[in-house]
């Protein structure tokens, strides 16, 4: 149980957390973001990697929160930035599909924990919702199709 517990906060989340977080950063590039940077965690950085037009940048508290940042000269429009909200659920939905419907993949403990982290984060992501003025992907992919004034009641 313990080594379940590290395994899911040390490997499985942070993992999880890139891969949403570059479903997000390759869904911007296809809309023609000029570059794209993602952090991983809080605190201090840890080391940046560059990766094309993707720089990552991982923090010391790295199983704790993720961003990414997509920019180009010309704003986003509001469907571009649907489709870009939606791009890192998107991502983990897939990851959760192989490892959770391929059975040979998840052979491991550790494989479908890694499968089910990234079922729940594609879940929760894609619940339209704002708390404390923070929107979900679900959300803004919601809004940008103007259905915003539906969520605000």
């Amino acid at each position: 149980m313990v080594v379940t517990f590290f395994i899911l906060i040390f490997l499985v989340a942070p993992l999880s957390l890139l891969i949403h977080e570059m479903g997000h950063a390759l869904t911007a590039l296809l809309h023609q973001a000029e570059h794209s940077s993602i952090t991983i965690g809080r605190g201090s950085k840890l080391f940046s990697v560059k990766l094309g037009r993707v720089k990552v940048h991982i923090r010391w508290v790295f199983f704790q929160g993720a961003q990414t940042l997509n920019e180009r000269k010309n704003p986003f429009s509001l469907r571009e930035k649907a489709w870009i909200s939606i791009g890192g659920p998107l991502f983990n939905a897939i990851v959760a599909w192989f490892f959770i419907a391929m059975p040979f993949l998840s052979t491991s403990r550790t494989w479908m924990l890694f499968g089910l982290f990234n079922g729940y984060l594609a879940l929760v992501n894609s619940i339209p919702f704002c708390f404390r003025g923070k929107k979900s992907d679900g959300y803004r992919f919601l809004e940008g199709f103007r259905w915003g004034s539906i969520l605000r009641g």
